[in-house]
């Protein structure tokens, strides 16, 4: 829906004062796209990193699973697994980096183990299971940064397209009913002052 251009001079005060404010809104969305576009880059690296380290852990984790599964076989492991009681907890705490709300931090709460199943098993189980331990912290790790790191550049995204919004769309479009609003003012003011003119040769 267009807007309403009020008429004379009215109207270019409203068209100055809209215009002031695209400006404004253009060099904040300016600024925010720039900020985010930086901290997605951050992110982008601590991802890569994080992913990393997640695939050497699980590559570490298959190894302790393989020792023990040669040390002890397949079925202590399986008992050994069964004699956990719970599951991981995974604590988040929520940021917001200018304006997009993602989880910041997390922190994995493991179930313990009976003493008595530890001494049961061989030695390689307690190493394995610190292994897959270690392997699941970082796995969360690893997408809590890649959660944030979408929605940090969806957010870019579409502060991009608001951006392009006033730059190629609202702002000239102001400026262009600015100008054509100044000529017809400018003509009414010449015309305005012909009239004055004449009417005061009438006078003398």
């Amino acid at each position: 829906m267009a807007e309403r251009i009020p008429p004379g001079r009215a109207g270019r005060l409203w068209l100055v004062s809209h215009l002031a404010a695209a400006h404004r809104g253009r060099d904040l969305l300016d600024r925010k796209h720039q900020l985010l576009r930086r901290e997605q880059e951050r992110l982008a690296g601590v991802a890569d990193q994080l992913r990393a380290a997640w695939l050497d852990a699980c590559a570490d984790a298959q190894q302790w699973s393989m020792r023990s599964g040669i040390v002890g076989g397949t079925v202590t492991t399986g008992l050994f697994a069964h004699a956990v009681a719970g599951r991981a907890a995974v604590t988040l705490v929520w940021v917001n980096t200018m304006g997009v709300r993602h989880a910041g931090t997390a922190s994995c709460d493991f179930p313990a183990l009976a003493p008595e199943v530890a001494v049961a098993g061989n030695a390689a189980l307690l190493p394995a299971a610190a292994a897959h331990r270690k392997a699941l912290a970082a796995a969360v790790e690893a997408a809590v940064v890649t959660t944030a790191l979408r929605r940090i550049e969806a957010e870019r995204q579409a502060t991009g397209r608001r951006l392009r919004g006033l730059e190629h769309h609202r702002i000239p479009r102001l400026d262009s009913a600015l100008a054509v609003l100044q000529l017809q003012l400018d003509e009414t003011e010449r015309e305005e002052q012909v009239v004055t003119r004449m009417a005061r040769e009438r006078q003398h």
